[in-house]
């Protein structure tokens, strides 16, 4: 039996989710096609326990309230994602590590 290993510093899984998961229907969050996130607060609303899918309910960080609602930094995505930032990231506290891929369907 092989350890599940995480890629970063995650927080808890969402709802329903006990452990890294490997597809999107295990996952609801790998299917949300919006996240903002707001690293400076200037909205105020900010915080990682957020959904992030829209301004008024934008995440933090990127690592915690993005990758750590996926639980990886290498979701596999059936539709296209935005990730809209609010405000910029002034340090490299919270890189952004750009793994995942798309599955789409396609008319072939």
């Amino acid at each position: 039996m092989s350890a599940a290993v995480n890629e970063g510093p995650f927080v808890s899984p969402p709802p329903g989710v006990t452990s890294p998961c490997c597809s999107n229907a295990a996952n609801p969050t790998w299917q949300q096609p919006t996240w903002f996130i707001d690293p400076q607060n200037v909205t105020g609303l900010a915080s990682d326990l957020n959904s992030g899918l829209d301004a008024s309910h934008p995440v933090l960080t990127y690592s915690a309230g993005v990758a750590g609602k996926w639980m990886t930094t290498s979701p596999t995505l059936s539709q296209n994602t935005t990730i809209t930032w609010l405000s910029a990231n002034t340090d490299n506290t919270d890189p952004v590590l750009d793994r995942k891929s798309t599955r789409l369907n396609s008319s072939h």
